[in-house]
This record gives C-alpha cells, sequence and structure tokens, in this order.
C-alpha cells in the first residue's frame, strides 16, 4: 500500500484516541518518524497535521503544539521530537513531582531546540492567494477547480474518520470497508482533478524566492503581470537570476530593453526587473554580457556606448542579428581601447557616464595616432588624460583639435617638440584659449 494511504488510515486510526493515548501513541512511532527523511515524511504530513488540528480543538497540549509547528518544514518531525520527549508518567518513584502541562511545555522547548525548522511563510511558501493562484493557472487549473475536487475528498474523509471516532463494533467495522472500497475508483478521478504533485512541487521551488524579492521591488505590481497569465514560474525565477547581476545590467544601452517599440526611459531597478520578466528582453541581456565578456573581457561599460543599430542593421531586435551588431561594434571599441595607454583606458571606462565613452575614446586614440612618434610618452600620457577628463563631448573635440594644433605649432617654432614639456604645450592650448575663434573655455575641463 503506497505510503500518502497508510497515513491516511493511520490518522483516522489516530482521531479516535484521547490526547493521553494519542501522545502516547506518537512517541512509540516518534523514532521510527525521526528515522524518515523530510522527502519521505511527506505523504504523512497531511495526515498527522490533521490529527494535531482535530486534538486542539478540544486540548490544550495540541492546541499548543499546532501554533509551534506552524511554519515548520517538517511539522511530522517537531511532532515527532515533542512526543519523545513529553513522559506523561514519572519515570520513577524518587522523581520530583511535575505535573503534566511542565512536562508538555520542557518538550515543545526541546522540539523547538532540535527543529528550530524554516518559516513557511518567509522561505517556503508566499503567503499570498494571488501566488496560490498563479500556481496552480501555470498547469491548466484554477483555485475553484482544485477547492471543489478538494471538498469532495475531505467529505469522503471526514465521513470514514467519523466512522472511527466512536468505540469500533462490527457494524461500524463494516462502514469503514466500504467507504475505503469506494475511494479507490474515486482517487483516480480526483488526481484527474488535481494538478500533478511533482510539477507542482517544482514549480513552488522554483517560483518561492523569485516572486518573494520580486514583490519587494514591484510590490502589487508583480501580483498584477502574474495575473495576466504571461510569465511562468521559470520565467520569474530566470529573471531573479539575470537581476542579481543588475550593476553589469544597468551599465548596458536602453535600447536593448525597449519592448513593442516602446522606450523604457530611466531604468531604476523595479523597472529593470519588470523588463526581465520579458523573455525577448531577457535574451539579449544575456546575449550582451557574454558577448562582453567573450569580446572585450568583461568591460560591460563599453556596451553603453554602442548606439542602437539602424533598421538595415538589426532587424525588430532579433535576437541573433542584435548578437552580431554588440559584437562587432564591441570589436572595435576593444580594439581601439588597446591602443591607448592602459590607465587612459581605465579612465575611460570610470566615466559616470558610460554613454559618453564613444566619442572620448575615439578622440583619444585619433589624438594618441598623430601625436605618438611627435611628443616624449610622458607629454602624450598628460594630454590624453587631459581630453578624457573633459566635460562633455564638444569640450573633448575642441581640446583634442588644440593640442594637436599646440604640437604642429611648437614643431614649425622649434623644429621639433619631442623635447617639448607638458606645461609648454598646454600653455600654447591656455593662450588659444583667449583667441575669439575658440570657444573651448578651461571650465570645460573637469
Amino acid at each position: 500500500m503506497r505510503a500518502s494511504f497508510r497515513a491516511v488510515i493511520w490518522a483516522m486510526m489516530l482521531r479516535a484516541l484521547d490526547a493521553d493515548d494519542l501522545v502516547r501513541e506518537l512517541r512509540e512511532v516518534s523514532g521510527d518518524l525521526l528515522k524518515l527523511s523530510t522527502a519521505e515524511l511527506r505523504p504523512w504530513q497531511g495526515p498527522v497535521l490533521i490529527v494535531v488540528q482535530y486534538q486542539a480543538r478540544k486540548n490544550p497540549w495540541f492546541e499548543s503544539l499546532l501554533a509551534a509547528i506552524e511554519g515548520q518544514e517538517s511539522p511530522v518531525h517537531y511532532v515527532a521530537t515533542w512526543a519523545k520527549t513529553f513522559q506523561l508518567e514519572q519515570s520513577t518513584p524518587d522523581e520530583p513531582h511535575q505535573d503534566d502541562d511542565s512536562r508538555h511545555q520542557e518538550a515543545l522547548r526541546a522540539a523547538k531546540e532540535e527543529c528550530p525548522g524554516v518559516s513557511v511563510q518567509n522561505s517556503s511558501e508566499p503567503a499570498s492567494p494571488k501566488f496560490d493562484q498563479w500556481i496552480l493557472s501555470q498547469q491548466g487549473f484554477d483555485v475553484e477547480q482544485v477547492s471543489s475536487v478538494c471538498t469532495e475528498i475531505g467529505r469522503m474523509t471526514g465521513a470514514i474518520a467519523a466512522e472511527l471516532s466512536t468505540p469500533l463494533d462490527v457494524l461500524r467495522i463494516s462502514r469503514v470497508i466500504v467507504l475505503l472500497q469506494q475511494l479507490v475508483p474515486e482517487t483516480q478521478r480526483w488526481l484527474k482533478g488535481l494538478p500533478d504533485s511533482r510539477r507542482l512541487e517544482a514549480d513552488l521551488r522554483t517560483a518561492k524566492l523569485a516572486y518573494e524579492q520580486g514583490t519587494a521591488l514591484l510590490g502589487d505590481r508583480l501580483s498584477e503581470l502574474l495575473e495576466s497569465g504571461t510569465y511562468s514560474a521559470a520565467d520569474l525565477a530566470d529573471a531573479l537570476n539575470v537581476f542579481k547581476q543588475k550593476d553589469s545590467v544597468l551599465c548596458l544601452p536602453g535600447w536593448l530593453f525597449n519592448r513593442a517599440g516602446q522606450a523604457v526611459g530611466n531604468l531604476t531597478e523595479p523597472i529593470l526587473f519588470q523588463c526581465l520578466l520579458d523573455a525577448r528582453v531577457r535574451d539579449l541581456v544575456k546575449a550582451a554580457l557574454a558577448a562582453a565578456d567573450e569580446c572585450v573581457d568583461g568591460n560591460v561599460t563599453l556596451l553603453a556606448a554602442i548606439p542602437a543599430p539602424s533598421a538595415d542593421e538589426v532587424s525588430d531586435l532579433d535576437l541573433s542579428s542584435v548578437d552580431r551588431y554588440l559584437r562587432k561594434c564591441l570589436a572595435e571599441l576593444g580594439s581601439l581601447l588597446k591602443e591607448l595607454p592602459t590607465a587612459i583606458g581605465a579612465r575611460l571606462l570610470r566615466l559616470e557616464q558610460p554613454s559618453k565613452i564613444e566619442v572620448r575614446l575615439r578622440q583619444c586614440v585619433g589624438l594618441n595616432r598623430k601625436l605618438q612618434p611627435r611628443v616624449s610618452e610622458e607629454v602624450l600620457a598628460s594630454v590624453l588624460e587631459y581630453v578624457a577628463s573633459a566635460t562633455d563631448d564638444s569640450a573633448c573635440i575642441g581640446e583634442a583639435e588644440l593640442f594637436e594644433r599646440s604640437v604642429a605649432f611648437l614643431e614649425k617654432t622649434f623644429g621639433t617638440a619631442k623635447d617639448a614639456p607638458f606645461s609648454q604645450v598646454h600653455g600654447w592650448v591656455e593662450k588659444q584659449r583667449l583667441q575669439p575663434e575658440n570657444n573651448v573655455s578651461s571650465q570645460a575641463v573637469s
């Protein structure tokens, strides 16, 4: 006989016992129960809880036990530990008198120490009817349908429990046998009206943490999104996994997150998580991060410098087309970055607004190519640092032009600028700022 059926029958028999006898029966089997794993105890969990709930209506011990096991990951282990410790009778005549209520409290404390448990409210099962509805909807069921089947099961098992709740006689035993025989065909029909337990548990494990953290980000908006039926448990969990890399993801260009042709605007963390629920956006983000890892050693900052592709380059943000476009742009930017001294490249990658990298990078590389053979390495590094530090794109372009002209002037005047210090090169630039035709001010450089 399957463990689930044995558990139900055993629990029904326990319901006929009074509180003292039930404690003794539980203590007698506690050793066997404690040997079982959490997975092996799963079929016994519901029936044992029903027995405790039944006794809790009549007995304060079981009322407080029921409150103690609420939220436990393995309530059967907790009940077994409590029963094992709960001694209704003194073990020796010399033991000081101690009433049963005190022993019950000691047993509860022992169970709490041995089975600290994990709160179901906090980590196993979000306390939200909307969450339950969403999980059931993933398997094509709704709450009313499942509730109707469960009510029918309750009526049948309740009838058997009622027969077992009073002293048995031949007639009652006969009726119990008939009811059990009726359970066989009914069970098959009930199971067809209920979700598959393994898939249901798998969905719950997949979604519970993501649901709680998603709710912390989106609040009630998450429940509204899930009610639409668009997103699965796997979508929610996968979105959370990608969101864990939010520091890198927030460096990505905004156009990757546009959905249905609509821009997302300022990409805050809640908006980012909502975008990541969309499998299409999620795939684009994963492709972008993978491209950065493979093309530029994970320098995701360079991704922010990539402009939105034209319709000719990418059609409707097709994943393969976007991947090719990103890799092409990253390869070009990475190649440019390698031409610069390491310190200048690092300076560009630390810009507060990564989207400004491209203009500065191209200006610095162009200037580096033109001045490298004409000035010393120290002067070139200082010039590039000055240009990279410009506060905006136009200032960056203007600074690059002025420094190039300064070197040309020194070469014309002295025949070479190779031996000129940075102060001399920079001094000519500052003089040129005073000329009306040069509109780059010294405040344009940070």
